[in-house]
């Protein structure tokens, strides 16, 4: 039962099990009705957050003599007309079956270069820890630069063992958490300030006097520690266009910025600054100004190393198999690229998924040969997903064209007799034959080349010229594309905003105005969830969180912490294909 004293107590409810203890709160009771809107007071779409209103007959009237507050909390309603709405400052979100999941208050939500964050659930993972008897989390200005504080009090209070109760707890946290939501510090007190209701005082921890942490904050709050990382703070300063002030030797660059195409000329830079190897891959599992650093001081010190030529070697720039998360819960996913043959936008999926996941890109990506075909290009990718998962079950994903990739790959382990658990489309499309080829034979090519090379400005015209062979080869490769029919448990994830097939390049052809992007006639059993967003911005910031929540749910029924069927022997070669752009990255 949900409500608050403003609305009679109860006014959403839902039936609770012990299989569904998550943040649903269920659906509106009977005479009340309720919104979830957005600043401007505009509903949010399907999977979207926005702070919960409600109306109806059981609101209170206001706040005896008190006026004000009741003007601030009870508002006119937009929608029915002489009827008042409660502000209850809660964030929540309609999910796609219609009952309200929870989020979390509005006053314990903000918002840090550029990713929403929910102070809460940080202090739940601390506060989840063993050796941790209370924890609060705060946001506190340090040297002008915004960061996360986790005040702690452990249950080991020994000087000479806190210190490893401190690193217990980094290590707890980075193993359920984004890197955007770790603390930059971790302050250790004897005991937290209490109210005189008994409730952590966050007001006396928001103007505690951190000097005391002053030698912790220099090291974790972001602040560069030597001359190689206020170079590399120079370096990522200039790619993004920002003042190095903005972002610390501690933030996530991918969170603060940092796309595939950029990632590709990060390490070039890196590499002929420093005079060392440093490869693409290097910027993908060391992805902050810190561990970068390190890496390069270790580098400098090898004199077998060589320049690496950028502009001449593309081999160590292209990664082929991506782990996002080598530890989490299982199943594993297995993400294939969207056209552009790049697989970074999963990164941020990752830092949503409990899931352990791996990313796959286009080993020959900017080259006009490569595998020819999607059933040569899906053999391969098979390979590289047995290569860490020997047997099923598998969960194989794919974004837009990579949907249509892992089709293929998931009929294909089937018919060799390995079970596919579960096939996750995100919201590729299918073209009938006829239409295929008719396109093929118009000028629609150039002119989708033309629309998803927009979304990426600033590369340079090397790399641009690369990314237009590689779509134009997928294009290719799509057209001649043929799936057979489908009978395994597939769900196609689609955006709110359809208006991407609907316009541009894409409105040449109807089937994208279908429900099921005309899939439902080759997939039989196919079931459809609603993400967030449009086409070519579902893996953007905005909107990957609650895209994350979707497939979630997808996956509940095969969640398990049990290991997965162990891996092969033999590791595969070092990985050489490549990323993805994080931004825009349509079909």
């Amino acid at each position: 039962m949900y409500g608050p004293t403003e609305a009679s107590v109860d006014c959403i409810s839902c039936h609770v099990t012990s299989s569904s203890l998550t943040g649903v709160i269920g659906r509106p009771l009977p005479n009340n009705r309720i919104y979830i809107l957005d600043n401007q007071l505009r509903p949010t779409p399907i999977g979207v957050e926005g702070e919960l209103y409600i109306g109806g007959v059981q609101l209170a009237r206001g706040y005896l003599n008190q006026p004000e507050l009741t003007a601030k909390a009870f508002i006119e309603s937009p929608f029915v007309s002489g009827e008042r709405l409660y502000k209850t400052g809660d964030i929540a979100l309609y999910r796609s079956d219609g009952n309200i999941e929870y989020c979390g208050r509005e006053d314990r939500q903000i918002k840090l270069r550029g990713q929403r964050i929910e102070l809460g659930e940080i202090e739940d993972v601390i506060t989840k820890y063993p050796g941790v008897h209370r924890g609060a989390v705060v946001i506190r200005t340090v040297q002008d630069t915004p960061a996360i504080v986790a005040f702690v009090e452990f249950k080991q209070q020994d000087p000479e063992q806190l210190e490893d109760e401190k690193e217990g707890l980094r290590i707890f946290v980075s193993e359920r958490l984004p890197r955007f939501m770790y603390p930059s510090l971790i302050a250790a007190l004897p005991q937290l300030p209490m109210s005189r209701s008994g409730k952590i005082d966050r007001n006396a921890l928001k103007q505690m006097d951190l000097k005391s942490f002053s030698a912790a904050l220099s090291n974790e709050i972001g602040l560069p520690q030597s001359d190689v990382e206020v170079e590399l703070m120079s370096i990522f300063s200039r790619l993004f266009k920002v003042d190095p002030s903005s972002f610390g030797v501690t933030h996530d660059l991918f969170s603060t910025g940092l796309n595939s195409l950029m990632a590709v000329q990060a390490a070039g830079i890196i590499s002929k600054t420093f005079n060392v190897h440093i490869g693409l891959n290097n910027v993908y599992l060391r992805p902050t100004i810190r561990e970068l650093g390190n890496l390069v001081v270790d580098a400098m010190g090898q004199d077998s190393l060589a320049i690496m030529e950028a502009e001449d070697t593309d081999s160590d720039f292209l990664i082929e198999f991506l782990p996002i998360k080598k530890k989490g819960v299982h199943p594993r996913l297995f993400i294939v690229h969207d056209i552009t043959g790049m697989a970074t936008p999963f990164m941020r999926l990752g830092a949503f998924m409990p899931n352990e996941m791996y990313a796959i890109g286009d080993r020959h990506f900017g080259s006009a040969t490569g595998f020819g075909t999607v059933e040569s290009m899906a053999d391969h990718y098979i390979t590289l997903v047995k290569s860490v998962q020997a047997q099923g079950p598998y969960v194989i994903c794919g974004y837009s064209y990579g949907g249509a990739v892992a089709l293929c790959m998931a009929t294909k382990l089937r018919k060799a007799g390995d079970e596919v658990a579960h096939l996750i489309m995100f919201d590729p499309i299918f073209i009938p034959g006829s239409e295929r080829q008719s396109l093929k034979s118009t000028d629609w090519t150039q002119r989708a080349i033309d629309r998803i090379s927009e979304n990426f400005p600033d590369i340079g015209e090397r790399w641009k010229g690369k990314l237009r062979t590689e779509i134009r080869k997928n294009l290719d490769s799509m057209f001649d594309f043929e799936p057979e029919h489908y009978d395994g448990a597939t769900t196609l994830v689609v955006p709110k905003d359809r208006s991407w097939y609907r316009s541009g390049h894409a409105s040449d052809f109807d089937t994208g105005a279908d429900d099921h992007n005309g899939w439902d006639y080759r997939i039989k059993n196919l079931d459809m969830k609603v993400a967030a967003g449009r086409h070519d911005t579902m893996f953007t910031p905005a909107h990957v969180k609650t895209l994350a929540e979707v497939v979630k749910e997808v996956l509940a029924p095969y969640t398990t912490n049990a290991p997965p069927p162990a891996k092969p022997k033999k590791a595969i070669a070092k990985p050489r294909a490549t990323d993805a752009a994080d931004g825009k990255a349509p079909q």
